[in-house]
């Protein structure tokens, strides 16, 4: 965790598994995480959903995002199934947005004192 970057990593299965009930979320959703951290969010919701953008700031876990999310058996193989998970090393606040196709669902769990900006930014 660092400190100057605000992070706080949910860990609480019950409380994660209400987020992805809450959704909904569909096997037809796009979907941008803003701030995946670990993953713990972005494992539960990547089968739920159709492509999921996660975008992270911090180098150190974009690479084990990245590690985490690597196709394998039957999508490793098979270019025609894909892995739905794209890890995006990126300052949400500075990432072009409108390279992700509508309709979009945005999720995250994201510290209070970035919030009014990131709503800013995808408006």
């Amino acid at each position: 965790m660092k400190a100057p970057l605000g992070q706080n990593f949910l860990n609480d299965q019950r409380i994660l598994n209400k987020i992805i009930e809450a959704g909904p979320f569909t096997s037809g959703d796009t979907v941008v995480e803003i701030g995946p951290g670990k993953g713990s969010l972005t494992r539960l919701l990547a089968p739920h959903v159709k492509v999921l953008y996660a975008v992270e700031y911090d180098k150190n876990l974009v690479d084990h995002l990245q590690l985490s999310f690597l196709p394998t058996g039957r999508q490793a193989r098979n270019a025609s199934v894909g892995n739905p998970v794209h890890v995006i090393h990126a300052d949400f606040l500075k990432w072009n947005f409108n390279s992700v196709p509508a309709p979009v669902k945005v999720i995250g769990n994201i510290p209070y004192y970035i919030s009014t900006p990131i709503i800013e930014h995808l408006l």
